[in-house]
């Protein structure tokens, strides 16, 4: 004598529900039709998070990381505040750059991201760098305004001219 055994998962385990799977064992005996059911119990499978998803705050000094369920059926966030780090300093007439990173831990494992170089308008210091002397260039002309003075006494005058619009650039006069 030969059994028919049939499974039915009713319903199917979820991430966070158990399932159920159902045996149905048939059987004939002297034309006689026998059946018995048995009922077995499926663990739910939990979550399982891919990869975040990072969205950044406006001024870029928070972000969220987004975690789905691969089944799509939960998601989870965490919001950290990023560490800025400054790529390139303000000088006289470039603004300083940064960027900003963060790492978040998530069921055991880290992850992190960080934004892509920005620059911070209006950070620029207006203040003479090695490339920007506060003295005139042989030729006379003032590093601040760039105006030209020619001849040996235009040095002269070019000279004092930077002079005064380093200081009045100094005490904000200019």
């Amino acid at each position: 004598m030969n059994a028919v055994v049939t499974e039915v998962p009713t319903p199917d385990a979820t991430c966070t529900e158990d399932g159920e799977m159902v045996h149905t064992a048939t059987v004939e005996f002297e034309g006689e039709t026998y059946k018995d059911v048995q009922k077995v119990r499926i663990p739910a499978n939990g979550h399982t998070y891919g990869a975040p998803t990072w969205s950044w705050s406006s001024d870029h000094k928070t972000v969220t990381a987004t975690f789905t369920c691969n089944k799509g059926d939960d998601a989870q966030t965490v919001t950290k505040t990023a560490t800025q780090v400054e790529v390139s300093a303000a000088t006289a007439t470039a603004d300083q750059v940064v960027k900003y990173t963060v790492s978040v831990t998530f069921n055991g494992k880290t992850y992190s991201t960080e934004t892509e170089n920005i620059t911070v308008p209006g950070t620029a210091t207006g203040e003479p760098t090695p490339s920007q002397p506060d003295t005139p260039s042989q030729s006379g002309k003032c590093k601040w305004c760039g105006e030209k003075h020619s001849g040996f006494w235009g040095s002269i005058v070019g000279f004092w001219h930077t002079i005064f619009y380093f200081w009045a650039h100094l005490f904000g006069l200019r």
